[in-house]
């Protein structure tokens, strides 16, 4: 990217964003499936959000660095575009002397003896047997057709039924609450509410810092409040702004409209990113065991980019007029995943992911939708 003013084609800047999406896309799974590996059970929420909130000010200090006044310049863009090179070069040189994952070392390389050390070396103490009893019930608990999982057979199995529909109702409506819509309204707004032009990039700033403190809260109440209640502010506050911006944004005409609007859309974005934008990969940690959470990682990320560049392709599409109300698209959305986290999306606070999987099987069993038996079957041991 460094080179793209002096070869100066359009194919040459697709092939280097090309690359850079490859390397997005793998850390987008890697780091939450690793961060949620090494972290203790009660500070696996804390841990987990970090992922966004180092986004968040990855995003802001873009903006700030393309301001003109900084580097938004026709010289200075191919410099910014390059900086996350140096970045990658930076976490090249220090990641290489992280230990490996302790579940995977135990579970999936049957290597205690590095699980040992590693865990030590994470926890930074000597006494680590409690997590050494986990690590091997959760190894015995596993069915042997979950050791070799991939992507293919994760979405025909039928013991992790509904945690594979849970992670792509989440993804899937991360993506369809109304969210790109908003990001797509934002500077239309700001434009109509005459603060003039040169200053959206200043009041979109703004927006940005909100969204970082708004996950610094998140980040303060998931394991104390839990993430079924961050999950159900992020989807009942989309729902309400969906029919209150399709509404108000044709009033916008009137200055002072405009301005509730911009209002209306922070508080959206904050409500979204403290809830539906942080916690659904959070949340493919924790519903599956060791085995098969890389290919849940995989069926997760697959359905979250997907819906997103349908949403970017098919949203600059939309006439102009017909753009409001597609808000009104998204309201069921959000109220059906609502009800869907309401009702069958487990609270995970505090529990080992273990647990969890045996409080989601049950949740299954209660609706009627497994027999009751698997459940019975479930809290004792499958491989029994």
């Amino acid at each position: 990217m460094a080179c793209a003013i002096s070869v100066y084609s359009f194919a040459f800047i697709m092939f280097s964003r090309f690359l850079i999406g490859i390397t997005i896309g793998i850390y987008s799974a890697v780091v939450p499936i690793y961060l949620g590996e090494i972290s203790p059970v009660n500070s696996r929420g804390i841990i987990g959000m970090v992922p966004q909130l180092f986004l968040s000010l990855g995003v802001l200090l873009a903006q700030v660095l393309a301001l003109r006044e900084v580097m938004g310049t026709l010289e200075g863009w191919s410099i910014i575009m390059c900086l996350s090179g140096f970045l990658a070069l930076f976490q090249f040189i220090i990641v290489s002397d992280f230990p490996d994952s302790p579940r995977y070392l135990l579970i999936q390389r049957n290597n205690e003896e590095e699980a040992r050390k590693a865990l030590k070396e994470l926890h930074g103490r000597v006494d680590i047997e409690a997590e050494i009893q986990e690590l091997r019930q959760e190894d015995l608990f596993e069915y042997d057709e979950e050791k070799d999982m991939n992507a293919l057979m994760i979405l025909c199995y039928p013991h992790l039924r509904w945690q594979v529909l849970s992670i792509i109702i989440l993804m899937s409506s991360q993506q369809l609450s109304g969210v790109n819509a908003v990001y797509y309204y934002t500077e239309r707004l700001y434009q109509a509410t005459d603060i003039g032009t040169e200053n959206v990039r200043y009041v979109s700033l703004a927006s940005t810092i909100l969204i970082f403190i708004s996950i610094l809260v998140g980040i303060r109440i998931v394991d104390l409040k839990g993430r079924k209640i961050l999950l159900l502010i992020g989807f009942g506050v989309s729902s309400v702004l969906c029919v209150v911006l399709t509404i108000t944004i044709e009033l916008q005409k009137n200055t002072w409209v405009a301005i509730i609007n911009s209002f209306l859309i922070n508080v959206f974005l904050t409500g979204h990113a403290a809830g539906p934008s942080s916690l659904a990969f959070l949340l493919i940690s924790e519903l599956f065991l060791q085995p098969s959470r890389s290919s849940a990682y995989v069926v997760g990320g697959f359905v979250h980019w997907v819906l997103h560049l349908f949403m970017v392709i098919t949203y600059m599409e939309l006439p102009p007029y017909v753009r409001a109300y597609s808000f009104l698209v998204c309201f069921p959305i959000c109220v059906a995943t609502f009800v869907y986290v309401y009702t069958m999306v487990p609270e995970t606070r505090g529990l080992t992911f273990l647990e969890i999987r045996r409080t989601m099987t049950c949740y299954g069993a209660k609706r009627g939708n497994i027999h009751r038996d698997s459940c019975r079957t479930e809290l004792v041991n499958p491989s029994s």
